[in-house]
């Protein structure tokens, strides 16, 4: 390290063996210069080349004795630049920059396919398929968000269901995991009872193998109060082996819970035609019903699977009954007009069957709720 001072004023003059006439000049000159420095501050020998930038890849250097001095309140600029996205491995980097201490780096996702990279980007996007149902839980606490897949259940809720706001007390939306009790099941005379599950905010049945034409089936309950202008209504679907008839819906009935000549049921269904490719619509009294007339082709044994359709069975007037559909359960489209059935209802619930041709078995149909608007 240099052991001279930024206030150095040049060597000394030399004083000895020189006659005073002789040293005099450069004694004067000296002494001058030690005034002006210490009257004037620091003498002049400051540079003007601006300080050098500050950057990661700067190394220690002295710099030059001569090259000028800097003022004590000199800045040096600090090369500074945006982080940049976070990577899938660490780096050290190249950038001649540096980062602020408040800086942010976007997130980043690497998603993986069986261990494979598929890509690193800031979101990923869970779409729900006709097999797979995503549901996604934020968990603030354990920092995480939680993806849950449904590939089993083909029948859960895959759309957001409108709801009637007040509710009736006689509403159910069947996410509690079992069948309400006031719902008396009943079924025909063909091959025995159903089996009906509540599950993932559904309720289900399978229709038997065998059963006769004009077997049906369903889940009733008693209901006070019911006026001309109520009306039931269901989100409803139906799959299973298309070589049978497959007819899923909803009825009015008396408070006889039986099917044949001692109840009566004002039912409106919607079933497919195999043929046409479509759906049909059906509103008439079930009792004594051998086939739905126009209804259902007994062609094909393909496999279907409808989407959610919904239906609304209203009390037109007395001994007149209509039926409404709808995509959506916002937009309504009469598909039957009023239909004469005598009946004074009492009660109403979920019903299906096969009428017309004896049903093979595998024919499911699937509720997503059951709706009273009194």
């Amino acid at each position: 390290m240099s052991t001279k001072s930024r206030r150095f004023l040049s060597f000394v003059p030399r004083l000895v063996g020189r006659v005073w006439n002789d040293i005099t000049p450069s004694l004067q000159d000296y002494l001058e210069r030690l005034r002006d420095a210490v009257t004037n501050g620091i003498p002049g020998g400051v540079t003007d080349t601006t300080p050098s930038q500050i950057a990661p890849d700067n190394t220690a250097d002295l710099g030059t004795e001569n090259a000028g001095w800097s003022p004590g309140d000199h800045t040096h600029d600090v090369a500074v630049d945006a982080p940049v996205a976070l990577g899938a491995a660490l780096a050290e980097g190249t950038a001649n920059s540096l980062s602020r201490s408040d800086h942010v780096h976007p997130r980043a996702i690497e998603a993986l396919e069986n261990g494979a990279g598929g890509g690193i980007r800031r979101r990923l996007n869970f779409i729900d398929t006709a097999s797979i149902v995503w549901t996604l839980t934020e968990d603030i606490g354990g920092d995480e968000i939680e993806v849950e897949a449904d590939a089993a259940d083909t029948w859960r809720e895959v759309v957001a269901f409108p709801l009637i706001t007040p509710p009736n007390a006689e509403d159910d939306e069947f996410r509690d995991g079992s069948i309400n009790a006031d719902f008396d099941q009943m079924d025909g005379s063909g091959t025995g009872a159903t089996t009906w599950i509540e599950d993932g905010d559904i309720i289900g049945v399978a229709i038997p193998a065998g059963d006769a034409g004009g077997e049906l089936h369903g889940q009733l309950k008693d209901i006070a109060g019911i006026g001309v202008g109520d009306y039931v209504e269901v989100a409803v679907r139906i799959g299973g082996n298309a070589g049978g008839d497959i007819t899923a819906g909803l009825c009015f009935n008396d408070n006889d819970h039986v099917w044949g000549s001692s109840g009566v049921q004002a039912v409106g269904l919607f079933g497919w035609n195999r043929t046409a490719n479509s759906m049909d619509f059906w509103l008439g009294e079930w009792n004594g019903l051998a086939t739905i007339p126009g209804s259902i082709s007994t062609a094909g044994a393909t496999v279907v699977q409808t989407p959610w359709i919904y239906l609304r069975l209203v009390y037109e007037a007395a001994n007149s009954f209509r039926l409404d559909w709808s995509v959506d359960g916002v937009n309504w489209v009469n598909s039957i007009p009023a239909t004469a059935i005598t009946l004074t209802p009492t009660g109403a619930g979920m019903v299906c069957g096969s009428p017309g041709n004896a049903n093979p078995g595998g024919i499911l149909a699937s509720w997503e709720y059951f709706r009273v608007v009194t």
